[in-house]
Order: structure tokens, then C-alpha cells, then sequence
């Protein structure tokens, strides 16, 4: 699988602190969504643990529930889906590093995308090319940026069932699934350099 351009929107990823009990006693947990960010999380937690005396454990969270339910003390998210909790919940927010969202596709590349500064030009070339594209998966919000640019470009994806796949599971689980079947994708960039044996 090939890496295209950049989106040009790009994801920032805020920490939540909820200031609880738990950090007094040395151990917090963090919720996050699974995939890279559960991997990012461990990298990191033995250095912070080094730094501050605070052991780490990695949470898995339900982007719709909130982090009391989770029994998070914080959650790394990117900025969609915390912008979603904060809508719900008074709780203060950190940017701890910025990351972006790309678009993969296959090597035949079918819609000649490669080397498109624009995102919207790329979708709609796909769309025109009919080139087979694999729906984003919703678990790092993705899957709603994915549908707001096709919607953008006047591209109704509901009714293009010949070329526009649906995908399932986690955004991993996307990228393995258009890999072996040679589909466009928008993926967050952690996630494409995460993944072992990319397609």
C-alpha cells in the first residue's frame, strides 16, 4: 500500500486530566482509543513513570462514554473525538503533539492520485475513477472527516455501493482490509506507521 498526500486537516491530540484520587496514589490510568495510541501510551509510560514516579496503564475508552465511566484519570484522544467529550463535560484539555490524517492506496493506483496537494481534487478523481475506496473507521473519529469531505464535493457515498466499500473494525482493521483489496483509505499517519507488515 502506498502513501499519498497529506489531508490538509490536520488532527491534534489533547490530553484530559481529571485531577483524580488515583494520581495521588502513583498509578493513573489513560483512556484511549484502541490501536496506536494504546502503543504509544506504553512506549511512553515507563519514562514518564521514570520522570514522575507515576505508573501508566493504557485504557481502552468508548469515544461516547465519559472517562468517570472508563475509570480514566485522562485520555489522549485526537481533537475529534475530544472536542466530542468536551461538548459533554467541563474538563480541561492540553495539545500534547499534533499528528495528520493521509490517504493510502494501492500501487496499481487506479485514480492517478499520487502526488494531489488537494484532498477534495484526490476524492473526487477516486470518485470518478470509480476507484474501489474503503470507508474510514469511525474509532479515531475518522470516519466522520472522511464523510464531511465527500459531502464537501457534493459525493453522496450512500449510493456508490460498486466502488465504495464499507469497512469494519478499528482503523487497523481498515487498512489491512484495503490493503488486500486494493482500495483507497483516509487513515490517521500513526496508525499507516504503526502497522507492521503494511499491505
Amino acid at each position: 500500500m502506498s502513501l499519498y498526500r497529506t489531508v490538509s486537516a490536520l488532527v491534534v491530540t489533547a490530553l484530559f486530566c481529571l485531577g483524580s484520587a488515583r494520581a495521588q496514589e502513583r498509578t493513573m490510568g489513560v483512556g484511549v482509543p484502541a490501536g496506536a495510541l494504546v502503543q504509544l501510551v506504553q512506549v511512553l509510560a515507563p519514562a514518564f513513570h521514570a520522570e514522575t514516579g507515576i505508573a501508566v496503564t493504557a485504557t481502552e475508552l468508548n469515544p461516547n462514554a465519559t472517562l468517570s465511566d472508563a475509570g480514566a484519570d485522562a485520555a489522549l484522544l485526537p481533537r475529534r473525538l475530544a472536542e466530542r467529550l468536551q461538548s459533554t463535560s467541563q474538563v480541561p484539555s492540553w495539545v500534547v503533539f499534533s499528528g495528520d490524517v493521509i490517504l493510502v492506496g494501492s500501487r496499481a493506483e487506479m485514480a492517478r492520485v499520487r502526488g494531489l496537494k488537494d484532498i477534495r481534487k484526490a476524492l473526487r478523481w477516486i470518485a470518478s475513477a470509480r476507484g474501489a475506496y474503503m470507508s474510514s473507521s469511525a474509532a479515531l473519529g475518522t470516519r466522520e472527516l472522511e464523510l464531511s469531505l465527500w459531502q464537501s464535493i457534493g459525493v453522496n457515498v450512500q449510493t456508490r455501493s460498486t466502488w465504495y466499500l464499507e469497512g469494519r473494525g478499528d482503523e487497523a482493521g481498515a487498512l489491512r482490509q484495503a490493503g488486500s483489496m486494493g482500495a483507497y483509505l483516509l487513515v490517521e499517519r500513526m496508525t499507516w506507521a504503526a502497522e507492521p507488515a503494511r499491505p
